[in-house]
């Protein structure tokens, strides 16, 4: 069930990028949060690192429900 789901938000994310960007976009891994370091939160931690021709930046988004 996981390994379905990593590969939906990998598509995804990865078709929303590019209709935003217009450029092509490629994601590397979508991997388990660890649950025990939120505290009995419930959210979904995302980590993007951009990467063009000479700039790179990572970003983390935290959504909670």
């Amino acid at each position: 069930m996981a390994s379905d789901l990593s590969s939906f938000l990998k598509g995804e994310l990865a078709n929303t990028l590019e209709q935003l960007l217009s450029k092509s976009v490629s994601i590397d891994s979508v991997s388990k949060l660890d649950v025990d370091s939120l505290d009995d939160s419930q959210c979904i931690d995302i980590s993007v690192k951009f990467e063009f021709a000479d700039i790179s930046s990572s970003w983390n988004f935290l959504y909670l429900p």
